[in-house]
């Protein structure tokens, strides 16, 4: 009769199983339907006043400027509403834009806007504000767009 001989490859015989060990005694859950009517008082967090941390509180507006009361005079601000440059651009066709502050303090606005026989042309602004720049840019890529 053929025996083959021992093979590296084949499985060890089956193995039997120890005896579980024991787990220690756990104890007994004990399950509450309701819970106490007090609950315990929390002890309340202060929080430290912005100084604490060496903060100081919102710095305060300057009410002179060069021996010159600021009370009686008023501070026109501008600012330029970006939703309605972005949807006047859109209606003129406008490819892309820019703003910047120039060194000078002045500003300049560009934008390319195609004409009506379909070619793109820069229009190229400079303005003492921001407002004023945007502004004529508009109406300049308004006239390229629509030659008026």
């Amino acid at each position: 009769m053929y025996r083959p001989t021992a093979s590296p490859f084949t499985a060890a015989p089956p193995r039997t199983a120890n005896a579980p060990t024991p787990l220690p005694a756990q104890p007994k859950l004990v399950a509450r339907g309701a819970m106490p009517d007090e609950a315990p008082a929390r002890p309340r967090m202060e929080m430290p006043a912005p100084e604490a941390f060496g903060l100081s509180s919102a710095p305060s507006l300057p009410t002179a400027v060069a021996g010159r009361s600021l009370a009686n005079q008023t501070i026109q601000i501008t600012a330029v509403n970006w939703t309605v440059v972005r949807e006047e651009l859109h209606r003129l066709g406008a490819k892309s834009f820019h703003v910047e502050q120039l060194n000078d303090g002045r500003h300049r606005f560009a934008c390319k806007v195609a004409k009506s026989t379909g070619q793109n042309d820069l229009v190229e602004v400079f303005g003492q504000s921001e407002e004023e720049a945007v502004r004529v840019g508009l109406e300049r890529a308004n006239a390229i767009r629509y030659g008026s």
